[in-house]
């Protein structure tokens, strides 16, 4: 009956959303049902583990998953524990917008003596937080009081006569942003839900790519930990900060929805969000530095030794 539910579990939340979730040292489960964790813990080392769901074929109601690849990782909070007998618990793996806690038991598979199998165990647990959307307006979060003030409008009619003269340059446009006041020069909305009947501390974890449903627009990167609380049966709209990844596209507008979607595993990213690991509030001139180097990363896949010191000095 427990596998039953845990299936129907997994058939609603293909249904909710149409793309698979990534969060940094967080699990990943994608629509296919594959998973990837990319931080796993044994006997003091740390690994990327990438499972491929099983159907199993005396078992197609049961959740099995195959072993298909493994490498060497960074250490996290999030990091999924293996024991001696290969026994896997994963405190931290998202699937659309949703995240979960789970328990993967070895299975020897008859069909396959050599291979290394896992079956979804008795622990499993839903956190009632959900991503209930995303998108690019961000008005609910700020004050208008900030963008009616002459020293603001000021400000933007500067940014714009500066924009004119970019001949659309992505680092001359990048510079040319006013302070919002929200620690990076972009942001995006998401809405979170709390269904639970506790107070629940929901961390957006440094990482976290959202991916627009339109063309020519640019996917999102969650730099640093973003954490909320949320109280019991309540809606939360919460500006978070974000860096684009693609100096080719348009920024987010008003109008853009985007969907939490897969990481890109570039090191030169998980460079730059160590670098920001303790990092306290950023400044808008910070946020311009950290903004280049994630487009530098994008398009070279590397930073530059100037932007590592820089951004190991903020």
């Amino acid at each position: 009956m427990k596998k039953c539910v845990l299936k129907i579990v997994f058939v609603c939340l293909v249904l909710f959303a149409t793309v698979s979730t990534g969060f940094s040292q967080c699990g990943t489960v994608a629509n296919d049902l594959s998973m990837t964790l990319p931080c796993v813990e044994y006997d003091g080392a740390y690994f990327s583990l990438t499972l491929d769901y099983y159907t199993h074929p005396a078992d197609p109601a049961g959740l099995y998953w195959r072993f298909r690849t493994i490498a060497a990782a960074a250490p996290s909070s999030s990091c999924a524990q293996v024991d001696s007998g290969l026994h896997i618990t994963a405190p931290c793996v998202y699937f659309a917008g949703i995240n979960l806690s789970m328990e993967l038991v070895p299975y020897a598979n008859p069909a396959d003596p050599g291979g290394l199998y896992w079956k979804m165990g008795d622990q499993f647990t839903v956190n009632p937080v959900a991503i209930s959307g995303i998108s690019g307006d961000t008005t609910p979060c700020f004050d208008p009081t900030l963008y009616a003030s002459p020293e603001f409008q000021a400000s933007l009619m500067e940014a714009m006569t500066c924009a004119m003269n970019c001949n659309q340059d992505p680092e001359c446009l990048m510079n040319c942003m006013p302070d919002l006041g929200i620690g990076s020069s972009f942001s995006l909305a998401f809405i979170l839900k709390n269904s639970g009947t506790t107070p629940v501390t929901f961390t957006i974890p440094a990482g976290a790519h959202f991916t627009p449903g339109t063309a020519g627009v640019q996917p999102m990167l969650v730099i640093t930990d973003q954490t909320i609380t949320l109280e019991p049966g309540s809606t939360k709209t919460e500006c978070i900060p974000t860096y684009c990844m693609d100096g080719h596209a348009s920024s987010p507008s008003g109008e853009d929805i985007f969907s939490v979607g897969d990481i890109t595993q570039k090191a030169c990213l998980n460079e730059i969000i160590d670098l920001l690991r303790d990092t306290g509030e950023i400044s808008h001139a910070n946020s311009s530095i950290i903004q280049d180097a994630v487009w530098n990363c994008m398009e070279t896949g590397a930073i530059t030794s100037e932007q590592q010191t820089a951004i190991a000095n903020m």
